[in-house]
């Protein structure tokens, strides 16, 4: 009998057949198994690592005189100028539906308000110096300001995001606002 073990006066004696013991295949089994799973955690940090950022628009804007870039899915629109609308002469917003930035010229508000930790950074774009406020609630960034006072011809701007989802994108909106020559 292939394999079997019998019990001849207590001790066992294993059959002549052993070619197909398992204990010998145990090591390949888990070589196979441990380079098997190289392999798979190797393509997950590959694929990880192989994000498709989307292609960039540049917004420039010669009446505000600035420049914002923006993913290709985000949408850009001004309001009128002397709308007054938020309280600013002049307004650009960039958005992709559920998140919103407001680029405002003399705009009239106030950020922060109600938050667990607040930063503020001194800044320089353009050769215009302002600051960077980053806002957060329960460890979590809920506002991003830069606001520059007197940049442009005695006129103050500001770059203001409260993002909820696409937190890294509203970042970067923020942070490549430009001044014009």
């Amino acid at each position: 009998m292939e394999s079997e073990a019998h019990q001849h006066e207590g001790t066992a004696i294993v059959s002549s057949d052993s070619r197909k013991n398992p204990s010998r295949l145990k090591p390949a089994f888990t070589f196979i198994i441990l380079i098997g799973t190289l392999v798979a955690l190797t393509v997950t940090v590959v694929l990880a690592n192989q994000t498709s950022d989307p292609k960039v628009i540049t917004h420039k804007d010669s009446n505000l005189g600035l420049s914002i870039d923006y993913p290709e899915h985000w949408t850009v629109s001004t309001l009128v100028p002397g709308s007054r609308q938020l309280g600013s002469d002049q307004v650009l917003t960039i958005s992709n539906g559920r998140e919103q930035v407001l680029v405002g010229v003399d705009l009239e508000t106030t950020w922060c308000q109600s938050v667990d930790e607040y930063d503020v950074n001194v800044i320089e774009v353009s050769s215009k110096k302002g600051e960077d406020h980053r806002c957060y609630r329960d460890s979590k960034l809920v506002t991003i300001v830069r606001h520059f006072e007197s940049a442009r011809n005695g006129h103050s701007y500001t770059v203001i995001s409260e993002p909820r989802q696409d937190v890294e994108s509203s970042i970067r909106i923020v942070e490549s606002l430009r001044f014009l020559p």
